[in-house]
């Protein structure tokens, strides 16, 4: 799956106000220009219009579904209700063309989300945490050796072997691994910091871990990560919504839609006001069963929007 890159046209303007004639002369252009690939339904709003022109270009960013179901959201029948519709508060709200400009973005690239992609993120995780706890165990015994054989081998270890602030200094000032712009950072709002502690790093009185001890402890942490990853029941989800996605014993191309389009709508929520600039984001579970079925290609079924209800976010709890 090739990620949805919307175009400038599907994000909220940035402190500019285009000037009228130059606004209808790009509409005037758009539309000529998708003319012969489309015929629009009824009612279909200028900022989706302007939108729709540069997603279906021979140039376009976006992946050939989410092109897909742009061509269906605007020359489908069925959505004339959901143009028509008096229950979208923001169609008539003081900042309408951004919000439809938005929620088509947001329509059409929720076609080309794939809850597999995830399930087959979720076993290169489980595969990796396990080969890193090796490593890991590995890497800490190493250290560990080197430390106790300096001794008998007579051979100066630099410090940073065993020295976690030494280590931290020269990860710090190599180039080949902090860029530029991170040790600038680093010199001028982190270094100072630790001056303090570097005067009393030799100091009885001052313990910090040694990298052999870091080590131990990453092994650690990645061991108990190993045994939550084993079975999905105990998978540290980030939400309520991931859990209710990944462990189920499928994927569900409707669910992977409907939570899309609710996120990215929920996200720009600010940008979703009606006419007393309250915020309405939230899409009736009617119209949100209309925009699905036609984004993703499908007939009219039966029950669909109980069906489709029960996907929904509320984002009230942990759903984020």
């Amino acid at each position: 799956m090739r990620q949805c890159r919307p175009s400038s046209l599907g994000r909220p303007p940035e402190n500019r106000t285009p000037s009228p004639a130059g606004s209808a002369f790009f509409v005037k252009g758009a539309y000529e220009g998708c003319a012969m690939n489309v015929d629009f339904c009824s009612g279909v709003p200028d900022p989706v219009r302007e939108v729709y022109a540069l997603v279906d270009a021979a140039d376009t960013p976006y992946p050939e579904m989410s092109v897909e179901a742009a061509r269906w959201l605007v020359s489908d029948p069925r959505m004339e209700a959901f143009y028509q519709s008096e229950s979208l508060a923001w169609a008539s709200g003081s900042n309408a063309d951004t919000a439809w400009r938005l929620w088509f973005d947001a329509a059409l690239c929720a076609a080309d989300i794939d809850e597999d992609v995830s399930r087959e993120a979720i076993k290169r995780q489980q595969v990796n945490v396990s080969k890193l706890v090796q490593v890991l165990d590995e890497a800490r015994d190493l250290v560990n050796d080197i430390e106790q054989d300096e001794a008998s081998a007579r051979i100066s270890i630099p410090i940073e072997f065993s020295d976690v602030l030494h280590l931290l200094e020269a990860t710090a000032q190599h180039p080949g691994i902090v860029d530029d712009y991170d040790r600038a950072r680093y010199e001028a709002d982190s270094r100072p910091r630790l001056d303090e502690i570097f005067r009393f790093n030799g100091s009885s009185a001052c313990f910090i871990p040694s990298v052999a001890q870091l080590l131990a402890g990453l092994s650690a942490m990645a061991f108990g990560l190993e045994a939550q990853l084993a079975r999905r029941e105990t998978i540290p989800w980030r939400a309520r919504l991931a859990a209710d996605q990944l462990t189920s014993q499928k994927s569900n191309k409707y669910r992977a839609y409907v939570c899309s389009v609710d996120r990215a709508m929920w996200e720009a929520r600010r940008e979703y006001v009606g006419e007393n600039d309250a915020e309405c984001w939230r899409l009736p579970d009617s119209l949100l069963a209309i925009q699905c079925k036609v984004a993703l290609g499908e007939g009219d079924l039966e029950g669909f929007v109980e069906r489709m209800r029960k996907h929904r976010l509320s984002f009230d709890s942990d759903d984020l």
